[in-house]
């Protein structure tokens, strides 16, 4: 015996358009199995007296799933309003206690919902059955529009999630490359590019932080406009880099230390040094095994706390210049 209809695993899965949207309004697999419960609502009131035009429409779009072509959250909104359209009137209200349970959950926050119920109260102690149903319509408008920008901010979400990881593995690829090769020119520049990757994967994981604590439920227009353009992606790591390089700068010059901080020292230090900036890259290093793990624990958080060297750089800033009025 087939418990489930023919046409639910194809429903979501032919595309009949070419329209380069499309993937953000059909319906993924798991909104099959909600259209599988509508049309079988929808089949069990269609045989009730009701406005002929909406049953019409209502079993076109049941056809239409049925033969398996790809169906949109549009369409499943229109099959549901039919089915609100359909419901008797003793199970409107009902259903309008459902319906608010679902809103409440799809946008997070009811504060806006609530006030309006609760300027709205002189219509609801003796509430009408048109007004009841225009609450109900309003209701599924709503949520089907919650839906599918949630939806939206989700694929947008991940894509975004997949191609910043795919960037930093390049990036990090691409770096590891001189460190490899021994007796590379690019050798008195390894300890930058140790740190600048830290920095970087410190950045990565910034951004990615960033796109989970984004609100799933709700709507919020900013954080799509956001999400469109990638804001991040792409500055997010390599700032970071750039500052892990400042704080490692900052360190070799004593200008941030302590117990917590790396220890660096120049193990080439000779009255015939040229104090280029070759010799400072080739000679300072990390004195003990300890301070390389400190290294590349503060070159991780300067990429992943973006504000803690710009920060660490304007109190250096206002230290000096509090030093400058005083002697002044």
């Amino acid at each position: 015996m087939q418990l489930t209809p023919h046409w639910l695993t194809s429903a979501g899965s032919k595309r009949g358009t070419t329209n380069p949207n499309s993937r953000y309004a059909e319906i993924p697999s798991f909104g099959t199995v909600y259209l599988d419960h509508l049309i079988g609502e929808f089949e069990s009131l269609k045989e009730r007296p009701t406005n002929a035009c909406v049953c019409s429409l209502g079993q076109q779009i049941v056809d239409k799933a049925k033969s398996g072509t790809a169906i949109t959250w549009g369409e499943v909104y229109t099959l549901e309003r039919a089915v609100m359209v359909m419901l008797p009137d003793s199970e409107v209200h009902q259903r309008l206690w459902c319906l608010e349970l679902r809103y409440r959950d799809a946008v997070g926050d009811s504060t806006a919902y609530d006030a309006f119920l609760k300027a709205d109260a002189h219509h609801l102690d003796d509430e009408k059955i048109e007004h009841a149903r225009g609450r109900l319509d309003n209701l599924i408008r709503e949520l089907y529009r919650l839906y599918t920008v949630i939806e939206c901010r989700q694929h947008m979400r991940s894509k975004l999630s997949r191609n910043g990881m795919i960037l930093a593995v390049v990036l990090l690829a691409i770096l590891t490359v001189p460190m490899l090769i021994p007796g590379s020119f690019l050798s008195p520049l390894k300890p930058f590019l140790i740190v600048f990757s830290a920095g970087l994967i410190g950045g990565a994981v910034s951004f990615e932080r960033r796109l989970q604590s984004l609100p799933g439920r709700g709507e919020s227009l900013g954080d799509l406009a956001e999400l469109s353009v990638g804001s991040g992606m792409y500055s997010s790591p390599i700032a970071g880099g750039v500052f892990a390089i400042v704080l490692y700068v900052l360190f070799a010059a004593g200008l941030a230390s302590g117990t917590i901080f790396p220890n660096l020292t120049n193990f080439h230090d000779s009255p015939t040094a040229s104090g280029t900036f070759s010799d400072f890259a080739y000679s300072m290093r990390p004195v003990a095994m300890q301070d390389w793990a400190k290294l590349l624990i503060w070159s991780f958080i300067a990429g992943f706390a973006e504000r803690f060297v710009p920060d660490t750089l304007d109190r250096l800033i206002a230290r000096s210049e509090e030093k400058h009025k005083r002697s002044a």
